[in-house]
């Protein structure tokens, strides 16, 4: 996105608002939410609000999947995710030398979006 990072988030309980402070439970980093958006197909609707069932996007939010975020000082988090082990495995490499650190950049960022 030319806004940078999208990152997609489900309200589990209560209401979160445009202004609210999140907190990683993991790391116990804080970021506010200055825009909230609704993603319908290719198009972003901002919205002020959403609540306990609502999915919604941030920009900028650097994370990885299955991160809980909490506010107002809550200390609780979600149970991980059950991952199978794999069925099979590849290996894969750039097809020139030159692209190795595009394609790193690449394989990072596939690992952060799903561990």
């Amino acid at each position: 996105s030319k806004f940078g990072q999208l990152t997609y988030v489900r309200v589990y309980q209560g209401k979160v608002r445009k202004g609210d402070t999140i907190t990683n439970q993991a790391t116990g980093d804080k970021m506010k939410l200055s825009r909230m958006v609704k993603m319908h197909s290719n198009k972003m609707q901002d919205i002020d609000s959403a609540v306990a069932g609502d999915i919604f996007a941030i920009f900028g939010l650097e994370c990885s999947s299955g991160t809980t975020f909490t506010k107002d000082g809550a200390r609780i988090s979600m149970t991980s995710m059950f991952v199978p082990e794999p069925v099979m495995s590849l290996k894969i490499k750039p097809t020139k030398k030159k692209d190795l650190g595009k394609f790193q950049k690449a394989l990072a960022r596939f690992q952060r979006e799903d561990p």
